[in-house]
């Protein structure tokens, strides 16, 4: 199971490609709560993606990134980059 500690909960049965998805975990994964992103966004200086409510819940408590950028500014992912994380969600 991977288990984004916010809000969302991926069941392996859920994942579509589980090779291609280990090929891609790194990338996928919210350097927050270290689970599958949902709903990701990325910190503009240094790219790295996040959670939507994990970044949320950090710039409440601390205005820098998570990965010691002094200030954090969000930007959307690329639409390539969500089209990623989507492929290992089951959408049945």
């Amino acid at each position: 199971m991977i288990k984004n500690k916010i809000d969302t909960t991926i069941e392996e049965s859920q994942i579509v490609n589980i090779d291609y998805y280990e090929n891609l975990k790194n990338q996928l994964t919210c350097q927050i709560c270290f689970g599958l992103l949902s709903s990701p966004v990325m910190c503009a200086t240094c790219e790295t993606p996040f959670c939507t409510n994990c970044i949320n819940q950090w710039k409440s408590k601390k205005n820098t990134c998570p990965t010691r950028c002094s200030n954090i500014f969000l930007r959307e992912v690329p639409r390539l980059f969500k089209k990623y994380v989507r492929r290992f969600e089951d959408k049945v």
